[in-house]
C-alpha cells in the first residue's frame, strides 16, 4: 500500500518547485528578474518554516544554497556576505547571559518578592507572575522566559482543588503568560533577537538607535499597555480566588531566604556593569553596544566565573535562532537590492497618500505586524518592512525611530492566533481555545495600535 505523503512533504515539494518557478520568472511591473525570484525565495523559505517541515538551520541553509542557483545572488561567497553579521555574535551571547540567570535562584527570587507584595485575591498572584515574567524577558530571551516560568504556572493551578476554578485560572493565566512574555521582550534591545535586527537595519540605512533611546521610549508605553492588557484579560476571563492559607502555603514553601550566593553576586555584578554600558553608550563612541554584550557573554562563560558552561550554550537553541536571524537579515539585504523594497515603500506612501499624522501611520503599522505575525515567521515580517518603513518615515517627515520600535514590538506579538512558539507553549495544555485567543488578541490588538500611536504622537517632542 503507497504511504500518503504528509503535510511536511507537501510542503517541501511545494516550495522546490516555487524555487524552480521563481529562477525562470521573468521582469513583471515594478519588478525585475532578481526581484522576482528573491521574493518566490522568501516565499518558499516561508512555507518551509510555517509547516515546521525541515529543521530551523537547515531550511536557513538550504536558502542561501538556492541563492546562486535561483540567480538572486551571483555566487555563494556573494549570498554569505548579506548573512556576514555582528548579530551572529550577538544572539548567541544573549543566550548565554540567558542560561546564566536561569541557572541562578535570581528569577524565583524576584517571582516571590512580587508574590508577597501583591493583594492575595484571585488577581494579585496573576499579576505577580505577569510581572515577574516581564521584567526577566527584558533581560532574557523571550523562549527561555517563558520556558522557566511556565513551570511556576503549572504549580499555582495545581493548587486549585476543583477542575473549573482551575480551568478558568488558566485560561486567564496562560493567555496573560503570552502578553507578558511579548510585551516584556520590548523593553530593551537585548530581550528579543528582533529588536537587534531592527537596530542593525536601522544602521545600514544610515540611522542611530541606541539603548537609551530604545528604554526612554519603550519603558513608558509597557506602564501602559501592561495594566491595560491586564484589565481586558482580568475583563474577559476572570480567575477564581484561591484561599490566603494556600497562597501562604505556596510561597512560605518556595521562599529562598538564605543569602546570594558568590556565584549570584557575580552574575549580578557583571549584568549591572553592562547594562550601566549600555546606557552610556552613546555618550563615548568607543563603548559599541553590540561589543558590550558579547563581552559580557564571554566573561559570564569563562570557567574561572562559574555561573554558565559553554556546553550548556552549545546544546541550548543559541545557534539555531542565530542562524535563524542572520538568514533573514541576509534575505533583506537582498530584497532592498534587488528593488522590492522601494516597490513596497512606494506602496506605502500610496496607501498613506499626502501627510500623515505619526498617529495613523504607527497605528497602521501595529496592526499590519501583528496580523502578518499572526500567519509569518516573527523574523520574516520586520525583515520585509523595517527598511520600506524607515525610508517611508523620512519621506513622511517622521523621524524613523518612531516607526521602527513600534514594529519591533508588534514583531513580537502574535495574540490573535496561538501559532507562535510561545504561545504554543501555552496553548497544548488544554486551558483555553482558539476562540479564546481570538476574543483576547482583537482587542488587545486594537489596544496596542491605538496606545502606540498616541504615545509616539507625545515621544516626537523630545526624539
Amino acid at each position: 500500500m503507497r504511504k500518503r505523503l504528509g503535510k511536511k512533504e507537501i510542503s517541501v515539494f511545494i516550495s522546490l518547485l516555487i524555487m524552480v518557478i521563481g529562477a525562470c520568472l521573468p521582469s513583471a511591473g515594478p519588478f525585475t528578474q532578481r526581484g522576482m525570484s528573491s521574493i518566490a525565495l522568501v516565499l518558499a523559505l516561508i512555507i518551509l518554516i510555517a509547516a515546521n517541515a525541515l529543521p530551523v538551520g537547515l531550511m536557513c541553509f538550504i536558502c542561501i544554497l538556492a541563492q546562486p542557483l535561483m540567480g538572486v545572488t551571483s555566487s555563494l561567497a556573494e549570498s554569505a556576505a548579506y548573512w556576514a553579521n555582528y548579530l551572529f555574535f550577538f544572539v548567541i551571547m544573549a543566550f548565554a547571559i540567558g542560561i546564566a540567570f536561569a541557572n541562578t535562584t535570581i528569577p524565583r527570587r524576584v517571582l516571590f518578592y512580587m508574590l508577597k507584595h501583591v493583594k492575595r485575591d484571585e488577581k494579585g498572584p496573576l499579576l505577580a507572575i505577569w510581572l515577574t515574567t516581564a521584567v526577566l524577558s527584558g533581560i532574557i530571551a523571550n523562549f527561555a522566559v517563558i520556558a522557566l516560568m511556565l513551570a511556576f504556572c503549572w504549580e499555582y493551578l495545581d493548587l486549585f482543588d476543583d477542575e473549573s476554578g482551575r480551568k478558568k485560572t488558566g485560561r486567564c493565566l496562560l493567555i496573560g503568560m503570552c502578553c507578558a512574555t511579548e510585551l516584556g521582550g520590548n523593553i530593551t534591545p537585548l530581550g528579543s533577537s528582533i529588536n537587534m535586527m531592527i537596530i542593525n537595519m536601522m544602521e545600514q540605512c544610515g540611522f542611530t538607535l541606541s539603548y537609551i533611546q530604545w528604554i526612554l521610549i519603550s519603558v513608558p508605553l509597557f506602564a501602559v499597555l501592561f495594566p491595560l492588557a491586564a484589565k481586558i484579560l482580568f475583563t474577559l476571563y476572570r480567575p477564581e480566588p484561591l484561599s490566603q492559607e494556600k497562597i501562604r502555603v505556596c510561597i512560605e514553601s518556595h521562599e529562598l531566604n538564605m543569602p546570594l550566593t558568590e556565584k549570584e553576586k557575580r552574575l549580578l555584578v557583571i549584568c549591572g556593569i553592562m547594562l550601566l554600558l549600555l546606557l552610556v553608550s552613546p555618550l563615548v563612541p568607543v563603548l559599541k553596544s553590540e561589543l558590550i554584550i558579547v563581552a559580557a557573554g564571554i566573561i559570564l562563560l569563562m570557567p574561572g566565573i562559574g555561573v554558565a558552561e559553554y556546553d550548556q550554550l552549545a546544546k541550548s537553541e543559541a545557534f539555531t535562532q542565530t542562524i535563524y536571524i542572520c538568514c533573514f537579515i541576509g534575505l533583506a539585504g537582498i530584497l532592498n537590492d534587488a528593488g522590492v523594497v522601494q516597490v513596497i515603500t512606494d506602496g506605502f506612501q500610496n496607501i498613506m497618500s499626502g501627510s500623515p499624522s505619526i498617529f495613523m501611520v504607527v497605528a497602521f503599522v501595529c496592526i499590519l505586524t501583528i496580523a502578518l505575525c499572526n500567519f509569518l515567521p516573527a523574523a520574516s515580517v520586520p525583515s520585509v518592512l523595517t527598511v520600506p518603513m524607515i525610508w517611508f518615515a523620512v519621506s513622511a517627515g517622521i523621524n524613523p525611530v518612531l516607526v521602527v520600535i513600534p514594529l519591533a514590538m508588534c514583531s513580537n506579538c502574535s495574540w490573535i492566533l496561538p501559532l507562535d512558539p510561545i504561545a504554543l507553549l501555552t496553548f497544548g495544555r488544554g486551558y483555553y481555545t482558539l476562540g479564546d485567543m481570538v476574543r483576547a488578541g482583537l482587542l488587545l490588538t486594537f489596544m496596542t495600535a491605538m496606545v502606540t500611536g498616541g504615545w509616539m504622537m507625545l515621544a516626537a517632542r523630545f526624539v
